[in-house]
């Protein structure tokens, strides 16, 4: 696991993973960060193919009308409101990788 302050530096984090032949499979975001929001950090992997094979689910403190949507636009596997119980979020990751395991498996 590897925590990070922003969205560039987690675009230099999955950039370096992948460059090591260890791509991140899961990314969890947060909607508000320094200098770079949730939002953008995920249309930035997206623009890039290589990073775009992680699974991304999103947290937020503060929903708004339409994040979901433009969350499901981005391919985004979850978007979770904070505060999120761990027993919570373990639940979500598990759902959102076994749902993507099970894709695999069935193409």
């Amino acid at each position: 696991m590897t925590c990070v302050e922003g969205g560039d530096e987690a675009l230099a984090q999955l950039c370096a993973a992948l460059e090591s032949g260890k791509p991140y499979g899961l990314v969890l975001t947060d909607m508000h960060m320094p200098g770079m929001d949730g939002f953008a950090l995920v249309e930035r992997i997206r623009e890039r193919p290589e990073l775009s094979t992680a699974t991304i689910m999103m947290l937020t403190s503060a929903g708004h009308r339409g994040d979901a949507a433009r969350c499901q636009e981005l391919g985004v596997s979850a978007y979770l409101l904070k505060p999120i119980r761990q027993s919570e979020l373990r639940e979500a990751v598990a759902r959102v990788l076994g749902a993507k395991e099970q894709k695999a498996r069935f193409r």
